[in-house]
């Protein structure tokens, strides 16, 4: 049917090259996204935790506090701290009963991986 000719594989090589180094270009000039930012769970846990323990102080020495107000002083979202307030449990305590370690089985596992790992 068609006769193979060395020049035109040359050719076609030629222009495989050519467009993969312009695709190897092309990939590296192009500007990539900026990193996310680390989420601050433990230092938002630790303001909501102070947050509800400020709200029942305040409370129980017969002072008068919106929870809104205390989540602005601590800068906390309203919601959440609502539900914190209601009983609802944080992330790491709702997602508890489905890891496969507790927490003490964790830290003896990390502890004995430090001992002999160094």
């Amino acid at each position: 049917m068609y006769k193979i000719i060395k020049r035109d594989v040359k050719y076609f090589l030629l222009l495989l090259f050519v467009a993969c180094d312009t695709m190897v270009i092309t990939r590296s000039t192009r500007p990539t996204n900026p990193p996310k930012k680390p989420r601050k769970v433990p230092d938002v846990e630790a303001r909501k935790a102070l947050a509800i323990k400020y709200y029942h102080d305040v409370l129980a020495s017969g002072g008068k506090i919106s929870l809104r107000r205390v989540a602005e002083r601590f800068n906390v979202s309203h919601s959440s701290l609502s539900d914190r307030n209601r009983g609802r449990k944080t992330r790491k305590e709702a997602r508890a009963e489905q890891q496969l370690l507790s927490p003490e089985q964790e830290a003896v596992l990390v502890e004995w991986i430090s001992h002999w790992g160094a």
